[in-house]
């Protein structure tokens, strides 16, 4: 049974007000490879988000634990935790139904990718990702956030 904890109930407005860059959405990037996290970087900011990153998904769990992202975009083959591994902990561990997390990998198979979709993610894209697209999936799932209006 999942352990459901008091992160569950934070909407992203409770979030944002406990961050002190609070008028800007802030997108957790997880991934080892520094080309993706600069290009995400660089165009999400451009896009308005502020940006963090970790490199794996230990750094990300506790990166998380600590400023409670908007969304969280991860390489599925991040080490030290998978992004399924991850998307399970935030979603089972820690209760939290709200924070976006898109996972990206490269070219798979379609089980893969039904896998991490199963375990919470809320979308799934393989490389090479085109950023227009990632980012309007990112703004739709904000949208759609529940508890949102």
């Amino acid at each position: 049974m999942a352990r459901l904890g008091i992160d569950h109930a934070l909407s992203r407005k409770e979030r944002k007000r406990r961050r002190p860059d609070s008028d800007r959405d802030l997108a957790l990037i997880v991934s080892g490879d520094e080309g993706i996290t600069r290009m995400v970087s660089i165009y999400f900011g451009a896009a308005g988000f502020a940006t963090i990153f970790a490199e794996t998904g230990l750094e990300a769990v506790k990166t998380w634990k600590t400023v409670e992202p908007d969304v969280v975009i991860i390489d599925v083959g991040a080490p030290h935790l998978t992004g399924l591994e991850f998307c399970k902990w935030i979603r089972m561990e820690k209760g939290d139904l709200k924070t976006p997390v898109i996972a990206i990998a490269a070219p798979v198979d379609s089980e893969s990718g039904e896998k991490i979709l199963r375990a919470g993610a809320n979308a799934f894209l393989t490389r090479p990702v085109e950023m227009t697209h990632l980012l309007n999936i990112v703004k739709r799932e904000l949208r759609t956030e529940p508890g949102r209006r």
